[in-house]
């Protein structure tokens, strides 16, 4: 039985008045879930030279206006998603035969494009000093951190509507004028892929043609990159630093958009492995938040930290890595689901056991993606409530219900 280690604790001290309700986060059905990796948080903010803690301010003050400008990007394709796709959305009552997950969205925080940024210009000077960029300038951060806005699409039966979900961002992409960069279709060796090479082919052709008809050079190709884990997933990269989005002369937005395309079955196991592998890596969860402190104590608990090299320390890692890939390979294979893919009074049928992959005694039966699935959504819960401190404390519940349950607006909700 996992016990959670005194969240009570957590809101000892001025946080309760203090925190800000994540305004960035305000965007389609939320879930405090990052849709790429964070890195590790490399910068002390407490140093005491003065020089530094200066630069320090000065970049920190560039990132917030970059999440400022980032969020009228995720507005805009908030707006052209519920066009394209509010009508498959699925919900039990009003559309039950819709075929997308509520769509999720997020825009990273000032913090995590800090961290980023640092992380990038480190490998920059490392690898390609010519690709380093000016991490005081907000214009320059953009322009760089090409998913500081990002949106997610779960498909719930993606084998069955690929052709369709192809067929809806070609038309978006045509009627909008929207400019893709790029598109990176990761895939599994061993699994069906989501999208056939025709599919990913006509979405490549539309890709150029718009480009063409903004008078930019055409894409070469389409990137395939299969990954050892198994996960599966499409993204498209929109680039907006060329347009003037909201017909404002004086604003000029210069920056990027992330769009994935997942299946429900992967998707749903990709929530709690994604946290995994920057532990793993040794990289922050949700910028350090106190929050999934729980987590992170719990996990390094059965899986060894990163700084560990011994023998018994590797014989786990490996044995996490194939539990891993086992885990997406039954996901995959699996029906789609019949109920509700939200629902979380419910746990064990979510992912993959270890038993279930055949893999009991290697890997520590703690680290099952059930258990660290439930201490995600208690750590989820708390990170939700202690971000909407103020709005609690002025009445202003809008994201709880008279249960207490923590809910999440749709996108249907908003059109």
């Amino acid at each position: 039985m996992i016990t959670l280690n005194n969240f009570s604790n957590l809101f000892k001290g001025n946080y309760i008045n203090t925190i800000q309700s994540p305004k960035s986060n305000s965007v389609l059905p939320i879930k405090n879930t990052n849709l790429s990796p964070l890195s590790k948080d490399t910068v002390s903010f407490t140093s005491r030279n003065p020089i530094n803690n200066t630069r320090k301010t000065k970049k920190m003050d560039a990132c917030k206006t970059a999440n400022s400008n980032v969020q009228l990007v995720q507005m805009h394709m908030e707006d052209i998603l519920s066009r394209y796709f509010n009508s498959m959305i699925y919900d039990k009552d009003s559309n039950p035969e819709g075929i997308i997950n509520p769509i999720k969205g997020r825009v990273k925080t000032p913090e995590s494009i800090f961290e980023k940024v640092e992380k990038r210009n480190e490998k920059a000077w490392e690898e390609k000093p010519k690709d380093v960029f000016s991490p005081y300038n907000a214009l320059s951060i953009m322009a760089n951190i090409k998913d500081a806005s990002g949106t997610q699409i779960t498909i719930r039966d993606i084998d069955t509507h690929s052709d369709e979900i192809i067929d809806k961002l070609c038309k978006m992409i045509k009627k909008e004028g929207l400019i893709v960069d790029e598109i990176e279709n990761h895939s599994s060796k061993e699994l069906k892929p989501y999208f056939s090479k025709e599919q990913l082919d006509r979405l490549f052709r539309c890709v150029n043609e718009q480009r063409k008809a903004n008078n930019v050079q055409p894409l070469k190709d389409y990137k395939n990159h299969p990954i050892p884990s198994g996960y599966m997933a499409l993204h498209l990269t929109f680039n907006f630093r060329n347009r003037n989005i909201f017909n404002d002369a004086e604003l000029n937005l210069r920056s990027f958009h992330e769009l994935q395309i997942i299946g429900s079955d992967v998707g749903s196991l990709k929530e709690v492995e994604d946290f995994c592998y920057k532990l793993i890596n040794g990289d922050d969860i949700m910028q350090g938040d106190y929050a999934y402190d729980p987590f992170v104590e719990y996990f390094y608990k059965y899986h060894p930290e990163p700084s560990n090299k011994s023998r018994k320390a590797n014989r786990t890692r490996e044995a996490f890595r194939e539990y891993t890939r086992k885990a997406y390979e039954i996901q995959r294979k699996r029906k789609p689901t019949e109920g509700d893919e939200n629902d979380v009074t419910s746990w064990a049928y979510k992912y993959p056991t270890i038993k279930e992959c055949g893999l009991e005694g290697e890997v520590p039966p703690e680290l099952d993606f059930n258990i660290l699935a439930r201490l995600k959504r208690d750590c989820d819960d708390i990170y939700k409530v202690k971000n909407n401190a103020e709005e609690i404390l002025n009445g202003q519940e809008n994201d709880i219900d008279k249960s207490g349950k923590i809910t999440y607006r749709r996108l249907s909700q908003k059109a």
